[in-house]
């Protein structure tokens, strides 16, 4: 007797995840521009990145420093 199998996957909702950005450990909403993600093996989109403005990048840049500063009092 031989039997064979099938591999399903589930669909995936063709509207793409958006991936935004956490900061401090609080994820932050910019609503602004983004950018696409791609999957390497098929080229198809599946998602899209938040892009930061330079404001962010210093605010997140900023909360980072000071993280590290309390991290390496412990």
């Amino acid at each position: 007797m031989t039997t064979s199998t099938e591999t399903v996957r589930p669909k995936t909702a063709d509207i793409p995840v958006v991936i935004g950005h956490v900061i401090g450990g609080e994820r932050v909403v910019t609503g602004g521009r983004v950018g696409p993600v791609f999957n390497p093996a098929t080229g198809r989109q599946t998602g899209e990145v938040a892009l930061a403005s330079a404001e962010l990048v210093h605010e997140a840049a900023r909360v980072a420093q000071a993280a590290q500063r309390a991290w390496s009092d412990t």
